[in-house]
């Protein structure tokens, strides 16, 4: 026992030492590649002027706008449209731009979000180096001084910010590698490999600014802005609007529907057979009624649990979804019981056909949990019209007719006889109210 306790320990020991040298070695790149970020940056000349700052302003306010308010390339999209302005500034102003863009963009998350301090550094360290590398590659293309001619700018912008995601994404990896202990490549794969398309769509964009910038000024360029502003807004004006359509969706159903089987509830039964009744006085034809209670539920609930229960009653609803017809209703109305209506029903004979198909396949036994059980039904009919107008008097009067069955058994059926006594109906409702407020109290 000493000893596997002593191999438990030293291996704990070990996983700890483990951990805290791959915390370290996360920690050694994240300020690494701030550190680098921040040198490559100082060594920079600076050599503003003020439209320069303007510019810069103007690219860090937008930067800060994306980043703070998640405004993505496309809809739904994980890439960010923040790089836009950082490799705008790259272009015009070089890293100092970077840094300036950078830093205010990560300052926006930082404060906005609650994001640890470390990531942040991490982040504007690695927009930084990733800077670097689509500046290089700009440079490395003869462009001279025709930085902002159209479309002679296009290609090398695209190139670099094609360069620019590859250091980024793969910084990123690393970091993510190393805390999840997986290949960086495959980490790079799995999270990165489908994102070059959508930055090339972002260097053409960049191209495009930078572009503006130069024939027309800084404020001609600010209006590119605008429409991502406005599209940002209108996508989160669409997203609230869905978002309320939801929730009244969902308020609906479950005003209409029952909660554990999603079956209509009786509110919905009523209204569908309102319905079904009304189109049968048109037609002369029939509306059969079935009320339905599980025999034996309380022995299941009491012997078995409340789980084994919900799942006999959700059992119960598939098995009378496939019984009804197009056009037809089914609904939970209680604890354990159901009801239906049959539309088309050319005789009262017809209606007892249909009861008799309900019972039949209640008879079969019900595998539930790897267990067979046998829970047969307990069925009263009723008929339009012969036996009520309106669906409360032909529910009512087909959950007699049920409850006479159950005074002798259950498993079967019987249709409602018009000489059933009103106190004998009265006394019956009674002791089945009794019955459910028995079973709800169980539950």
């Amino acid at each position: 026992m000493l000893k596997a306790t002593a191999r438990a320990t030293t291996r704990s020991e070990s996983a700890g030492d483990e951990a805290q040298s791959l915390n370290r070695s996360v920690v050694a790149l994240v300020v690494a590649t701030g550190v680098a970020g921040v040198a490559i940056a100082a060594a920079a000349a600076i050599e503003w002027q003020g439209e320069d700052l303007i510019l810069l302003a103007v690219l860090a306010g937008f930067a800060a706008f994306t980043v703070r308010f998640d405004v993505s390339l496309l809809y739904q999209s994980r890439v960010s449209v923040t790089v836009v302005p950082i490799l705008v500034a790259a272009t015009i102003a070089g890293l100092p731009g970077v840094l300036v863009v950078a830093v205010t963009a990560e300052l926006a998350v930082y404060l906005g979000r609650d994001k640890p301090f470390y990531k942040s550094v991490f982040n504007a360290g690695a927009l930084l180096v990733s800077g670097a590398a689509y500046i290089l590659v700009l440079r490395s293309f003869p462009i001279g001084n025709s930085v902002g001619e159209w479309p002679g700018i296009l290609y090398p912008v695209v190139v670099g910010t094609l360069a620019n995601f590859f250091v980024n994404s793969g910084l990123v990896a690393c970091v993510i590698a190393l805390g999840s202990k997986k290949p960086t490549v495959a980490v790079w794969r799995d999270n990165f490999s489908s994102l070059p398309p959508h930055y090339f769509l972002l260097g053409i964009l960049v191209a495009g600014m930078v572009a503006t910038y130069v024939s027309a000024g800084v404020a001609t360029m600010a209006l590119i802005f605008v429409p991502v502003v406005i599209v940002r807004f209108v996508i989160e004006v669409q997203q609230a609007y869905k978002d309320l359509q939801e929730a009244h969706q969902k308020i609906l159903h479950l005003a209409y529907n029952d909660a554990l089987t999603d079956l209509p509830n009786r509110q919905s039964f009523e209204e569908r057979l309102t319905s079904a009744i009304d189109e049968a006085s048109r037609t002369e034809e029939r509306v059969a009624v079935v009320f339905l209670d599980l025999d034996q539920f309380k022995q299941v609930n009491d012997t078995m649990g409340h789980a084994t229960g919900d799942h006999l009653l959700n059992c119960a609803a598939e098995r009378l979804k496939r019984l009804i017809r197009e056009g037809d209703g089914v609904a939970r109305v209680g604890g354990d019981e159901f009801t239906l209506f049959f539309r088309d029903v050319k005789t009262v004979d017809e209606a007892s056909r249909m009861a008799e198909r309900v019972l039949s396949a209640f008879r079969k036994p019900w595998a539930i949990d790897g267990r067979e059980l046998r829970s047969t039904a307990s069925i009263g009919v009723a008929v339009y019209p012969e036996h009520g107008h309106d669906p409360r008097t032909l529910v009512k009067n087909a959950d007699t007719a049920m409850y006479r069955v159950k005074n002798r058994g259950g498993n079967d059926y019987e249709q409602y006889a018009m000489q059933s006594s009103p106190m004998v109906a009265l006394r019956n409702r009674s002791q089945r109210a009794s019955e459910r407020l028995t079973l709800h109290a169980s539950v």
